[in-house]
C-alpha cells in the first residue's frame, strides 16, 4: 500500500501544525498495529489526505485535520483559552431547587451509604460518585445531587452562591461530614490544592505549613503526588 507523502500547509497555525505532526502519529502507530500493512503509516502522515473507505486511520486523520483547520481559521488559540470555572455557576445548586420533601428523601437515601467517622472524623460516602464527589442520580437528563452539598444544607441550611464552592478541609472528596466542609470562593478553594499542612522536626516540634483560613485538617495527598515535607540538612561550614 502506497502512502501519501507528508505535505506542509500554510493554512494551519505553526504551533498547531507542529503539535499535530508530533502527537497524532503516536496514536496512529498504536492503532495501526491491527493491520500490518499500515504499521508504518505513522511516518507518512499527510495533512492533505482525504477519506478512503479502505482505511479507517486515513479517515480519522482527515477528520482531525478538518477540526484543527476550523479552529485555526476561527482565530482560536490554546493560549487564550480561559478557565470558566473561576466565574462560577450560572444556575442554582441542585439542593436549592429541591423541595423539602425531596431533600429529606435524598438525605435518607444518602445516609444509608455514609460510613461511621474514621480516625480523622471523615464520613465517607460508599455510593456512586461524579468527578470524584459523592452523588445521587435523579433520573435521566437531570443534574445529580451532590451528597456533600446536601449534607451541608441539611446541617446548616447553607449552599454556595455564584463564585463559591463547597471546600473539604480534610481534602477527601467523598467525605460528607458537614464539620469538614466549608463554603468559600473558588479562588480560595483552588489555593488549598497541594497544601503541606504541617512538618514535624527531629525534636518533635510540629510546624504549621498551612496558610489558609480556616486551616486544612491534613495534607492534600491527592495533589502532592507522594511528596512529604522534610528538613533539609544544613550545608557544612568551612
Amino acid at each position: 500500500m502506497r502512502h501519501p507523502k507528508v505535505e506542509s500547509t500554510n493554512r494551519l497555525n505553526p504551533k498547531i501544525d507542529s503539535i499535530f505532526r508530533v502527537v497524532l502519529p503516536s496514536y496512529f502507530f498504536l492503532g495501526s498495529k491491527q493491520n500490518s500493512k499500515e504499521s508504518h503509516f505513522h511516518s507518512h502522515l499527510s495533512l492533505d489526505c482525504s477519506p478512503h473507505s479502505g482505511s479507517t486511520l486515513q479517515y480519522f486523520s482527515y477528520r482531525c485535520v478538518r477540526l484543527v483547520r476550523s479552529l485555526s481559521s476561527s482565530g482560536t488559540r490554546m493560549s487564550k483559552m480561559i478557565d470558566k470555572r473561576r466565574f462560577g455557576r450560572d444556575n442554582r445548586p441542585v439542593v436549592e431547587t429541591l423541595t423539602d420533601a425531596e431533600r429529606q428523601e435524598f438525605w435518607m437515601l444518602a445516609k444509608m451509604n455514609i460510613s461511621a467517622p474514621n480516625a480523622l472524623g471523615c464520613q465517607l460516602y460508599k455510593g456512586p460518585s461524579q468527578n470524584g464527589y459523592p452523588s445521587i442520580s435523579r433520573g435521566h437528563a437531570k443534574s445529580k445531587v451532590k451528597v456533600h452539598m446536601l449534607a451541608v444544607y441539611m446541617a446548616r441550611k447553607d449552599s454556595p452562591d455564584k463564585g463559591q464552592v463547597c471546600s473539604h478541609l480534610c481534602h477527601v472528596k467523598m467525605c460528607c461530614n458537614p464539620a469538614h466542609i466549608i463554603i468559600e470562593s473558588i479562588a480560595d478553594n483552588s489555593n488549598r490544592n497541594g497544601c503541606l499542612h504541617s512538618l514535624q522536626d527531629e525534636q518533635g516540634n510540629v510546624w504549621c505549613l498551612c496558610p489558609h483560613v480556616p486551616q486544612c485538617m491534613q495534607p492534600d495527598h491527592s495533589n502532592l503526588g507522594g511528596f512529604k515535607p522534610h528538613i533539609v540538612p544544613s550545608p557544612p561550614t568551612a
